[in-house]
């Protein structure tokens, strides 16, 4: 990904605020921290390589929905904590344990009692600047600092191209609506998939539903574009994200 507006990771990061965070990369170490012969030695492990007394827990906790068979599941890729990177008022904490919560658009950490008790909490998302997790770049855009037409709304938005400060970016709204129904006398909840795709060129951001609006999107290459599908296979209904990125991409390079 080339600089842009919305910045990168670490760009934003000062180092010297993070005197009990761990520096190691986070693949090398996931989940290092959850391995121990007693809760004891798991919670000390786990606040050493955060930070004791971290702002970060400050939130509420998770509770799950009860009283009803549950189809799916809110969050974004699993519904098990995995180690993640995030950027809150202004510190960089690295492989937190985590979940990204696309229904309500809110990040959940791991954080242990005193008694050894490990508890998700909904930290404060207005105090989030960005995130990584899953292999997915985050930020989070705000109504008063976004200077382009057509805005779809404060919230993390996915960055999945970014072709630097004035060119082409494509982002993804992560957003899992939520259905309850009754069946054979029993309250059934399921929870559904509803990406948003967006492109912002020319400063205005475009949303992209089906193949037709993404060819008006990118009009002054419309022919070009269609024989590249062609020619890629390429299947917006069985794989929409990569069909949708490929020719992002294509029509960058192509000039």
């Amino acid at each position: 990904m080339n600089g842009s507006a919305f910045g990168y990771f670490f760009v934003l990061i000062n180092i010297t605020l993070l005197p009990n965070i761990s520096a190691q990369s986070g693949k090398e170490q996931t989940h290092d921290f959850l391995v121990g012969s007693s809760l004891e030695t798991t919670f000390e492990a786990y606040e050493e390589k955060v930070g004791r007394g971290a702002h970060i827990f400050n939130g509420h906790e998770y509770v799950p929905l009860k009283g009803m068979i549950i189809i799916g599941h809110e969050f974004f890729l699993t519904e098990y904590l995995e180690p993640g990177d995030i950027v809150y008022e202004g510190n960089f904490y690295r492989d937190i344990e985590m979940l990204y919560d696309c229904h309500k658009d809110e990040i959940l950490i791991a954080h242990y009692s005193q008694r050894g008790r490990l508890v998700k909490i909904r930290i404060n998302k207005d105090k989030v600047e960005e995130f990584r997790f899953m292999g997915h770049y985050f930020k989070h855009l705000r109504d008063k600092n976004v200077a382009t037409l057509n805005f779809p709304g404060s919230g993390f938005y996915d960055l999945l191209y970014d072709n630097g400060k004035n060119g082409t970016r494509l982002l993804v709204k992560r957003i899992k609506g939520f259905q309850d129904r009754i069946e054979e006398k029993k309250l059934i909840g399921e929870f559904e998939q509803k990406d948003r795709f967006y492109i912002i060129k020319n400063n205005t951001y475009e949303r992209v539903r089906k193949k037709k609006s993404l060819l008006k999107v990118f009009e002054d290459k419309k022919k070009e574009i269609k024989s590249y599908v062609k020619k890629q296979k390429l299947d917006f209904k069985r794989d929409q994200e990569n069909a949708i990125l490929q020719i992002v991409k294509f029509y960058d390079q192509s000039f």
